[in-house]
């Protein structure tokens, strides 16, 4: 039997930080692409799935600007998310 004798007493540390990233990801999608033919052997790489956004308005002050990503999921269970996106309309 081996004995290690450590000091795990808690420590108080602080963390500053000048940049802060807040990510709202939202369950209203804008569309959906269902069953996009994969390529054989790429996963898919190279394909093209498209959805129409519709009621896309421009805020009062001139432009309005929204954001999206894409959620791709597989038949296996398998999800990924694309970084967030933005849109500026005119």
């Amino acid at each position: 039997e081996v004995v290690l004798e450590m000091d795990l007493a808690p420590q108080v540390k602080r963390v500053a930080t000048r940049y802060a990233e807040v990510r709202v990801f939202t369950e209203r999608p804008i569309g959906e692409a269902v069953r996009v033919p994969a390529t054989e052997g790429e996963l898919g790489r190279g394909q093209v799935a498209e959805v129409t956004w519709n009621g896309l308005k421009a805020w009062p002050a001139g432009s309005g600007s929204y954001g999206w990503y894409v959620k791709a999921a597989d038949s296996y269970g398998g999800v990924a998310l694309s970084e967030l996106q933005g849109l500026a309309v005119e």
